[in-house]
Order: structure tokens, then C-alpha cells, then sequence
């Protein structure tokens, strides 16, 4: 008895195709024959995902929330009714529809110039971090004020000029998306995963001699942070909106893994005007923070888009954004019982870089996982489609 011939329906062709039955058909012939291999894929997925969150949690250091982001949100992806999804997928759409590559490169534009005007006072003034036990001058608390809001601003006048303002508050994610409940559980989620990545990263410095840990903060030290994160709540809102709301929906035409990398090293590339002031490694030389500064971002900004997507939610993001700030770095140095150098540890150091990449690395696998298990076979209909 001969073997039957397989389809040579590719994905791409039958989603060209656009009729439920086409796609229906190749779904089925795929499937049926070769059902062994689409079982073999789906349980090494599943082998590996697990692997990798048993085994780095605790290696890492990171906090069980982190899992339970990643269950939460591969859970809600297989609901499409619920608001979070209904909330990424209206995001994906705007990056297909409505939005031009010139906008794109207007919103750079204007966010990158804003940034380093903004910055101009502290170049005239010839201030700069040298030492990592400098304060921060209120002329560059005032200019750094500034350089925040420009992004949300950049993305709610290109956003409103087209829409309208109502319409501009609801597309950028400043509007809640999802039900309060959902809202409320992401932020603390999100505010918890910046908190255990720098853990995990500080205990490597520890390791190597780069850092030493003296005592556990106190009420004393806490109670002053969430006062000074509440009152900067509209700051990140200034970034996020601009980034997660705008920019990211318009890069995930790129490719999700794509679009994330490309956003995170735009997100470093505008700090350059504070970087190479000695803003995140001062004492260093320029040619030194500016590459650091931006892997660090590319691998933090990758986390924090993540969420954005698991969760539905720009609130999130901001949460995670504010997190890193207001409390990762000024924890590191009031644990400490020495001065720290933020480029050996602390969230922004190349110390945090191996655990922010496993990180990254699993998001990407429970991405792949998801996307495998909504693909028939994509791997084996390559191969089809390559040997016509």
C-alpha cells in the first residue's frame, strides 16, 4: 500500500487564501498525517518550558511570581475573549493598519531631538556624574523630568492628530484596558519581577567580589521609596506610553523577537544625552557606559515589553519601569555596606545580564511554545515547501 503524498499547502499559503475551508483542509491533512511528530513537538516543548522555569527560579533567585506570569498569560492567550487578549490583539492590528513607516520615523525623530534638548542645560552648565556617591543636582532632576514626558507626548500628538484626543488616551494604553481586577494583578506581578532579577544579579556580584550585602532595608528605608514611586507614577507613564504604547505596536511588524530587540535598543540609545553625562556609570568612560547602557536595555526593555504583551496591559509595563527605578536602585545601594559601582552591580550592571538573558530566554521559549501549539507542523511544512 503506497504512502499517501502530503499536502503542499504551506502556512503562509493557506492563510493567503483567507476562506475558513482552505485553511480548515490543510489544518486536517497536515495534522492527520503526521500525527506522531506534531505529538513529539508538542511534548519537547512542554519538556523544555518546564525544564527551564523548574531549573532557573530557584538558581536565580527569582520570585514564583514570575511563573506565575508566565502560566497566567499562556492561560489567557488560550481564552480570546478575555480583555487582555482582546487588548494585545488590537495592538498587533494598529501594527498593520493606519500606521506608516514615516510616523515611525517621525516619533524617533522628534523623542530622539526632545531628549537631547532637554539635556542641553546640564551640557552648559558642564555638569557630570564623576563618582557614584554624587547626588543628583535639582537642574538634572528638572531636565531629566522633561526628557521622561517627551515620548508620551511625541506619541499622544502624532496619535491625537490622526484620531482625536479620546481616541489617542484609548489607543496608547493610558485607558484602562482590562477589568480592574486583571489591572490590579498585573501591576503587582510586574512590580515584582524588576525586584528579582536584581536579587538574582546582586548575588552573582556577590559571588565574584563585586558586591557585599550588610543588612536588609527597613521600614525606615522602604516607607520613603513608595512615597517618592507614587509621585513619579506619571513620569513612567511618560516613557511607557510612548514606547509600549506607541512604538511597540508599530515594531511588532517586524517580528515579535525582532521588534522587541529593536525596541530595547532604541530605548538605550535614547538615554545616550544622560548616559554620557556619568548618568548610569559614573567614573566610566563614555565609550564604556554607551555599549552597556545599551545591552542593558535591550535585555530590561525586552522584559518589560514582555509584560506588556502577557499582561494586555500598559499600566504594567509602567509598573515594571517604575519598579526598576524607584526601588532596584536605590535598594542596591542602601543594602550595601559599601559604595557600589552601578556598572558591577545593581540592575543596570553586567552582572544582572546572565540572569536578565535567561529571563528573556524563557519568555521567548513559552512564546515559541504558544505559537507551536497555534501552527500545524510549521517546521515539517517547511520542509514540504522547500523540496517542491
Amino acid at each position: 500500500m503506497s504512502r499517501p503524498r502530503p499536502t503542499r499547502h504551506s502556512t503562509a499559503e493557506y492563510m493567503r487564501t483567507g476562506t475558513s475551508t482552505t485553511r480548515a483542509s490543510a489544518r486536517t491533512n497536515t495534522v492527520a498525517q503526521y500525527p506522531a511528530a506534531r505529538a513529539e513537538r508538542a511534548a519537547l516543548a512542554r519538556v523544555i518550558d518546564k525544564s527551564f522555569t523548574a531549573a532557573s527560579l530557584p538558581l536565580l533567585g527569582l520570585p514564583p511570581q514570575w511563573s506565575v506570569l508566565h502560566h497566567w498569560s499562556a492561560s489567557l492567550h488560550d481564552r480570546p475573549g478575555h480583555p487582555a487578549v482582546r487588548s494585545v490583539k488590537a495592538m498587533e492590528r494598529t501594527s498593520t493598519s493606519g500606521s506608516s513607516r514615516s510616523d515611525l520615523i517621525l516619533f524617533l525623530s522628534i523623542s530622539f531631538i526632545g531628549a537631547w534638548i532637554t539635556m542641553i542645560p546640564l551640557w552648559v552648565e558642564g555638569l557630570r556624574r564623576t563618582s557614584a556617591a554624587q547626588g543628583t543636582p535639582r537642574l538634572a532632576a528638572l531636565c531629566m523630568i522633561l526628557m521622561m514626558l517627551v515620548p508620551a507626548l511625541t506619541a499622544f500628538g502624532l496619535t491625537a492628530r490622526g484620531r482625536g484626543p479620546r481616541q489617542a488616551v484609548r489607543v496608547l494604553g493610558l485607558a484602562r484596558a482590562t477589568p480592574w481586577r486583571h489591572e490590579v494583578r498585573s501591576v503587582a506581578v510586574a512590580l515584582t519581577i524588576p525586584l528579582g532579577l536584581t536579587a538574582a544579579g546582586l548575588t552573582v556580584a556577590a559571588l565574584v567580589g563585586w558586591y557585599t550585602p550588610a543588612h536588609l532595608p527597613g521600614p525606615a528605608t522602604v516607607a520613603p521609596l513608595v512615597l517618592s514611586a507614587l509621585l513619579s507614577v506619571p513620569l513612567y507613564f511618560g516613557e511607557e506610553l510612548g514606547w509600549q504604547g506607541y512604538l511597540l505596536p508599530r515594531l511588532l511588524r517586524y517580528g515579535r523577537t525582532r521588534g522587541l530587540l529593536i525596541g530595547g535598543a532604541i530605548w538605550g540609545a535614547w538615554h545616550v544625552p544622560m548616559t554620557a553625562l556619568g548618568g548610569s556609570y559614573p567614573g566610566h568612560s563614555v565609550l564604556l557606559g554607551i555599549p552597556v547602557a545599551v545591552v542593558t536595555a535591550m535585555l530590561l526593555g525586552t522584559v518589560i515589553a514582555t509584560v506588556r504583551l502577557s499582561t494586555g496591559s500598559v499600566w504594567a509595563a509602567v509598573a515594571a519601569h517604575l519598579s526598576l527605578n524607584e526601588f532596584t536602585l536605590p535598594l542596591t545601594r542602601e543594602v550595601s555596606g559599601r559604595l557600589v559601582d552601578p556598572l558591577l552591580a545593581g540592575p543596570l550592571s553586567i552582572s544582572t545580564w546572565p540572569v536578565t538573558a535567561l529571563a528573556v530566554l524563557g519568555s521567548w521559549l513559552a512564546y515559541r511554545r504558544r505559537a507551536g501549539r497555534d501552527q500545524p507542523l510549521p517546521a515539517v511544512e517547511g520542509r514540504l515547501t522547500a523540496s517542491r
